[in-house]
């Protein structure tokens, strides 16, 4: 067997996209012949004729002398050439000499009688490239006692193939595709034979590349359909001219040759501005720059979308489908957040909205250096937590995602989630991650019962939070209530550096400030110029319920069928509103926030004096009454 390996040249390699050059570097050098590619790998990629998928690139751009066996659990077995095929059939003939062309060519499509032939033709062939798709069908992640027989022997195999000298010598190779490596079984992708190629999200040149294709691949199908329209626009004028001069008369023939004119030039307007009916209302810097996040297949359906509209490709078109795009693409794992209000909006809170305005501004800048990996919002429930988050959030000018439920009762599903989540986040940087109720959400090290899932996935985040090379483009925002029950590895310096915890109002200006704010945000109309029944009650209230209280008053209005809200309206339900809470947790929550304050100058003043061990102290007796 030769051990010749027909390199491309340096020149080629730099042409190639950076994953393909360092593929093609690790295989002609001979450090590698087993490769696994993961992530964008159902998207389209540059190849000398243009883009095409990523199976037919790697056939077209790196392995054009080698015969080409594809795999996968649906298709079976396919042959990238003819001569692929009859070399492959001739080595069954060797192993099998007195079975007819009937038998030889009737190949298997399950996984293990079919990668026993593949493997036979990868040892005894020359110049073979393997390429195995969707290879979490074939050895899926999950404990080895949870496999299927056919499963554990394919995951033997492909290890044998891994650590076979003979295969590692020869000139050929093993491609294996997955989407995402947490859903191949964790004893293959960790192989150290394995190399692991990740294939990203194109950014913003290659989609600006793309686009650009794509935008002169349309127009050479309108311009061909524009010169037939407007031929056909010139023969029926011909005709009709010359019946009008037959007929009417010159002064006739030149009034219509006018209006003929006229639309003629219109057409070619119209047609000049558009491609096959897509009006493009913004340019396709301003596309590239809208499509962070998305990769070229994603690109393909927002144009084409676009010429089902009227108003053709617009800012608001592009935003809606990507964000329809992604959230399909997660499966409800995220949710694009468009907050409607800034922190001008918020009630109260003066001085962590000028903490948080002066993070704002640094992000705004540019100033990346200065920005915090994370902030932890904390505080007892209804201070506004989320809202203030949200109006934070628009203040950076930033797109803004928020965590949902990433975790699944199958084996696999809640890591190879987070993979997912964590992939998009970074395609989609600079982002605020939003993550309410994180104690919940995030878990932590302990990994009883669960074969270790929540262990690793507090692994992955924690990992994520506390990547320096994400400063100033990745913000993640915790909230909680119970900022106890975050592990101190997500709330130290490096990950959540600023702790900011919010209090009920305590003065009467702080909930007047509230209740001006409700008011904008809600659009109560009102004759009330004495707020008192609700600044200056003896209840502890939240925003959310003073909130609760002003909408209950235009609810009371609109019943006694008047539009605007009167003073006796807030006197009536201020008097009889009851906030339904337990206060022993409001008070437990309200310490333990008051623990996690790092500004000291935005306690409470109640709190400002008390030292960390009376603080503690106090909690400690409020923990075995809170459930």
């Amino acid at each position: 067997m030769s051990a010749t390996r027909h390199l491309l040249t340096l020149d080629e390699l730099s042409q190639l996209p950076h994953w393909a050059a360092e593929m093609g570097r690790k295989y002609f050098s001979g450090e590698a012949s087993h490769f696994l590619l993961h992530h964008n790998v159902y998207d389209l990629a540059r190849a000398k004729r243009g883009y095409v998928g990523l199976v037919t690139f790697l056939q077209q751009e790196m392995l054009g002398n080698k015969h080409i066996v594809l795999y996968n659990r649906s298709e079976g077995i396919s042959f990238g050439s003819q001569e692929a095929e009859r070399q492959f059939l001739a080595t069954l003939r060797v192993a099998n000499p007195l079975a007819d062309t009937k038998t030889l060519t009737a190949l298997p499509r399950d996984p293990v009688p079919a990668l026993g032939l593949i493997e036979r033709f990868l040892y005894a062939g020359d110049q073979v490239a393997v390429i195995i798709n969707f290879l979490e069908t074939l050895v899926p992640a999950g404990e080895m006692t949870h496999l299927s027989s056919d499963e554990r022997n394919l995951l033997v195999m492909f290890q044998r193939w891994l650590t076979s000298s003979r295969l590692l010598n020869s000139d050929n190779i093993v491609l294996f595709i997955t989407e995402n490596l947490s859903d191949v079984a964790q004893r293959f992708r960790e192989n150290s034979r394995l190399t692991i190629i990740r294939v990203p999200y194109p950014d913003h040149a290659e989609r600006l590349d793309y686009i650009r294709y794509e935008l002169a691949e349309i127009a050479k199908r309108r311009n061909g359909r524009s010169e037939k329209e407007i031929e056909q626009l010139k023969a029926d004028f011909k005709a009709k001219a010359e019946r009008i001069l037959r007929e009417e008369g010159v002064d006739r023939l030149n009034e219509e040759t006018k209006k003929f004119n006229e639309q003629l030039e219109k057409m070619k307007a119209e047609l000049g501005n558009s491609v096959l009916g897509l009006k493009m209302q913004i340019s396709d810097e301003q596309l590239a720059h809208l499509t962070s996040g998305l990769n070229r297949v994603h690109i393909s359906s927002i144009l084409k979308n676009a010429t089902l509209s009227d108003e053709g490709l617009t800012i608001d078109l592009v935003r809606a489908k990507k964000k329809s795009i992604i959230e399909a693409e997660c499966v409800g794992l995220i949710e694009f957040v468009t907050p409607k209000y800034g922190l001008d909006h918020v009630g109260g809170f003066e001085k962590a909205k000028a903490y948080l305005r002066n993070i704002a501004e640094v992000i705004r800048n540019g100033e990346t250096e200065e920005a915090p990996m994370g902030i932890l919002i904390s505080g007892p429930v209804g201070t506004g937590k989320t809202f203030l988050a949200e109006a934070f959030a628009k203040d950076c000018g930033l797109n803004v995602v928020e965590f949902k439920n990433f975790r699944d009762k199958w084996v696999g599903s809640s890591e190879s989630n987070l993979e997912k989540i964590l992939n998009l986040i970074q395609t989609l940087a600079p982002i605020v991650v939003l993550i309410d109720e994180a104690d919940a959400t995030l878990g932590n090290r302990d990994s009883g019962g669960d074969s270790g899932v929540d262990k690793r996935i507090f692994s992955k985040i924690a990992a994520a939070m506390g990547d320096t090379d994400n400063r100033g483009r990745i913000l993640w925002i915790l909230m909680t209530s119970r900022p106890d029950l975050l592990p101190i590895d997500l709330k130290r310096q490096g990950r959540c550096e600023e702790h900011i915890s919010l209090f009920y109002p305590e003065s009467e200006a702080d909930r007047l400030a509230i209740i001006e704010a409700m008011v904008r945000k809600n659009r109560i109309a009102h004759h009330v110029t004495d707020w008192s029944p609700i600044t200056k009650s003896d209840l502890k209230l939240s925003g959310a319920d003073i909130e609760s209280i002003l909408i209950r008053c235009r609810r009371v209005a609109r019943q006694a069928g008047r539009k605007e809200v009167s003073p006796e309206d807030v006197r009536a339900v201020a008097q009889e509103f009851t906030p339904a809470r337990d206060e022993v947790a409001i008070e437990y929550q309200t310490l333990v926030a008051v623990r996690e304050a790092t500004s000291r100058d935005m306690l409470p003043e109640a709190f400002r004096h008390l030292s960390p061990a009376e603080i503690s102290q106090r909690i400690e007796q409020l923990r075995p009454m809170v459930r």
